[in-house]
């Protein structure tokens, strides 16, 4: 299944959300014992031409690096795809930074035999067209959007211009980085704002990341109480996603 993350709004978390998203199916689509160790079953795919995707899957492996081994992922054997190196993450990473790169996504996950594969768009109104064609060869579209009035137009937009015209019905929106305890108006607000549009929203909304904000993978570290809500809400989300696409 290949989900691809868009919203023409920089700063909503589609990294943060496709790289933890790609880290939990990671855990839960195991290559089985008798193929290769050095197979990963997931791919993440960063379309940015600045490589903001690049950079964090950089500071998530050295983050991985020293991680205590008390919760680890068991398979930290995914590997840069284009340079054949390890990078000591869950899952397999890909840079297609230009138009022939995206559209050969369906044959590299065909290839290789990837489970799941998560496209990261850039957030930009310069240039479009690299998250257009990431749409377009996708099953699926996630929409991540924060709980603020901010998010609402660029998301809309996002939909209308880009998604429905290429995709139908196959997206949903998701409430990312959620501060619980400033309380559930801006949450409900939001959730009805989507749901008033006639949009798929998410049941699972995403709690605020104080522990991926340091770049740390939910699935990797200790396991502590934000570590667990964490890798719960990012599971959650796969589920729906996976199960109800």
């Amino acid at each position: 299944m290949i989900i691809t993350l868009a919203n023409q709004k920089g700063g909503v978390g589609k990294t943060t959300t496709a790289m933890n998203l790609a880290a939990v199916l990671a855990a839960v689509n195991a290559v089985p014992a008798f193929e290769p160790a050095d197979r990963a079953s997931i791919l993440y795919v960063d379309t940015d031409k600045q490589l903001s995707g690049a950079i964090v899957v950089q500071e998530a492996a050295e983050a991985a690096a020293v991680a205590p081994a008390v919760g680890r992922s068991p398979a930290l054997n995914g590997r840069d795809i284009e340079a054949d190196t390890p990078i000591g993450l869950p899952f397999d990473f890909y840079r297609a930074t230009d138009i022939e790169s995206i559209e050969a996504i369906p044959d590299i996950i065909k290839d290789r035999g990837y489970r799941h594969c998560l496209i990261d768009t850039a957030g930009s109104l310069d240039d479009l067209s690299r998250s257009e064609v990431a749409i377009e060869v996708a099953d699926f579209a996630l929409v991540p959007m924060l709980a603020e009035p901010m998010s609402r137009k660029p998301t809309e937009r996002t939909i209308e211009t880009m998604i429905r015209p290429r995709l139908g019905s196959s997206f949903a929106v998701a409430i990312v980085n959620w501060e619980s305890r400033n309380g559930t108006t801006d949450l409900v607000d939001t959730a009805d704002w989507v749901t008033g549009h006639g949009y798929r929203l998410i049941n699972t909304p995403i709690r605020s990341w104080r522990l991926v904000a340091r770049n740390t993978l939910c699935t990797i570290g200790r396991r502590t109480r934000p570590a667990l809500e964490c890798q719960a809400d990012y599971q959650n989300l796969a589920i729906e996603i996976t199960q109800g696409a």
